[in-house]
Parts: structure tokens; sequence; C-alpha cells
């Protein structure tokens, strides 16, 4: 996200990546992983929609527009997969019985194919329904786009069996295709959020006086979307993903995901400034890429894990974890905004 008059989706981002990382880290309870699930990575979709439509991104071309998404969402994609891989080879070599030469070269062959790795899988999927989103609102009006793209996601989300077909299965030309296939699907599901984050500015515009309205429907919004993630959970019995396209009841899934970004939407705008949060929000993007599969995440735990079995102390078990991921995360942030920032996309800064 640029600098700009609308900081409250830099917020909004921010808070995605807080809801993120703490339902990763394993400091919250199990319900809190429950309720993130069900909403936290299409939240940045719903982000995207938001930003186009501020920024009048369906004026662009269609060329100008994908070149930029690539250079600042594929290649961060292609340079912290390669880092990634190279990490796990290096453990390979010191450690063999940690990690196999068959592990790497799934690694591989799951990157190539943009199917991913624990978050990775994230970054090319959200490059296909962000560009093919606006791809669309180039050639169609808002609501009719709107329309389509919830049809596209029932009918993906109905018929998904991608997963439980490549299971098992070993290296073919068939399962890369079918994994590449796999990750469009998902892009196509994002579209749908690009399309709800789009109509949220809509109505932001005309709630831009009413703070009132915004803070209570924010409020109202969040709290339905909490109630029904954690029905669906209940009454599917089972794991609520994104990655997976598992939707349990999926008309409660896309009503619950909804419900939740636009609740935490407006709650934002209300907000509209904070300086933290925004600083993590445009920073989201290294936070996202690197809080698994570079193992920050992990780390924090393995911290915290060693304090509770020293001092069997779980508040201190929790600060610790805490911190190691902030300091974690604050240090990824200086690396790859400064040294390595053409990871990113992006000329590395000049020293002055």
């Amino acid at each position: 996200m640029q600098e700009s008059e609308n900081r409250y989706i830099n917020v909004y981002a921010g808070v995605g990546i807080c809801i993120l990382l703490l339902g990763y880290s394993g400091i919250m309870p199990q319900a809190f992983k429950i309720w993130a699930d069900a909403f936290v990575l299409l939240l940045f979709f719903a982000a995207a929609g938001l930003y186009g439509r501020e920024y009048s991104i369906s004026e662009q071309s269609v060329s100008e527009f994908s070149k930029r998404a690539a250079k600042e969402i594929m290649i961060p994609y292609g340079w912290m997969s390669f880092l990634v891989v190279a990490g796990h080879c290096a453990v390979m070599l010191i450690s063999p019985v940690r990690f196999t030469r068959e592990d790497t070269i799934d690694m591989i062959w799951d990157m190539l194919s943009l199917y991913g790795g624990d978050i990775l899988w994230f970054l090319p999927v959200f490059f296909i329904g962000v560009t093919g989103y606006w791809v669309i609102r180039r050639k169609l009006p808002y609501f009719i786009a709107l329309i389509l793209t919830a049809i596209l996601a029932a009918v993906i989300c109905g018929i998904n069996g991608i997963p439980v077909y490549l299971y098992g299965k070993g290296m073919s030309v068939e399962v890369f295709l079918l994994q590449a296939v796999y990750a469009f699907w998902r892009g196509c599901v994002g579209m749908l959020f690009c399309a709800v984050g789009e109509g949220a500015a809509m109505l932001l515009a005309y709630l831009e006086n009413k703070k009132l309205v915004m803070i209570l429907s924010g409020s109202a919004l969040t709290g339905l979307g909490t109630f029904l993630a954690l029905k669906n959970q209940e009454r599917t019995d089972g794991t609520i993903s994104f990655r997976y396209l598992l939707t349990g009841e999926m008309i409660v899934y896309f009503l619950t995901a909804i419900c939740l970004c636009g609740g935490l939407l407006f709650l934002c705008r209300w907000i509209n400034e904070c300086s933290p949060l925004e600083a993590l929000g445009k920073s989201s993007l290294i936070v996202l890429a690197t809080c698994l599969d570079f193992k920050v995440a992990a780390l924090a735990e393995w911290a915290g894990d060693l304090v509770f079995a020293a001092l069997d102390h779980d508040f201190l078990r929790n600060v610790i974890m805490l911190t190691v991921l902030i300091v974690s995360e604050i240090f990824l942030i200086w690396l790859f905004q400064g040294y390595l920032s053409f990871m990113f996309g992006k000329k590395p800064k000049k020293n002055k």
C-alpha cells in the first residue's frame, strides 16, 4: 500500500496480519484459530478490492496492472520459494534424517506448480484473484462482476475434489497441471472477495460522516460473523480452510467471511489512523511470506516451550512467544525492505 489519505486501508491490512500471526502463533485458544481460519486470508482480497476502488484500478490497462501485480506479488513468491528450498537443502545436508531428497523434490514441484508451501501458496492465488477480478471489471459493470464471481465461487467450492484426487499420487504431468488448476480455482474464489471489498468501498463513501453507524454496523457484523464461524465449525465437525476450499456449509461459510471482512473494515474505517497497524499493513506481504515458511511462528513456539519447561508458567510462555514473534518479524521487515528489497520487486534503498 502506498502513502495516501486513505490510511484505514493500511490499518485494515495490519489488522489482518495481526489476526494471521496470532492464529498461527499457538498463543491464542483454539476458538480464535477457528474464527481466524473462517475469513482472515479472504480479508486481503477484500483489501485489494477496496484499494482498487479507491484508486480506480479498473481504469488502468490490463497489461499495466498485470505487470505491476506480477512485480509486487510473483517476484516475492519466486525469491521466497528459492530461499525456502535452499534452506531445506542446507538442513538436508546437515541432517539427512530430518529432510530427505524426496521431500525437497516434492517441495520444488509444489512451488513450480503454484501449489505452494506452508503459506507461500497464497501469493500466486492472490495474484490470480486480484488480477483476474480487475480484468473482469475492465469489461463488466460492478454488479454483474459481483454476480459472476459469486456464481463462480459457489460452483468451484461445490465441485471441489482436486486435493482428494491428488492425495497419494506421484509426480506426473497430470498432477502438475491439476495443482496449477487448483491454484487458479482458489484465486477465482478470492475474486468474490475483491468484489466484496469494492462494494464495501462504495458503502463507506456513503457512510463517510456517519461514524456512529460505522461502529454499530461494524460491531454487529463482526459479532454475527463470529457466531456463524463457530456454528459452521460445530455443525460440520471438520476443518474450515480456504487453502483446501473446505467450506463446511457453503452459504454459511461465505456469509461468515463477508460479515467478518465487512465488520472489521467498518471498524478500521472508524478508527482511520493507527501508526503501528499502518506500518504493519504496509509490510503485510513480507510478514505473510515469512511467518510460516521461514519458521518464525515455530521459533516463537519453541522459545515459549523452553520457558514453560523451565518455569511451568503459561503467562510467561505466551509473553516470550509474542516477543520472539514480534522481534523476528521486525528484523525480517527491516532486512527485506532494506538490503533485500529487490526480492519484493523494489530497488534497494541507497545509503545516504
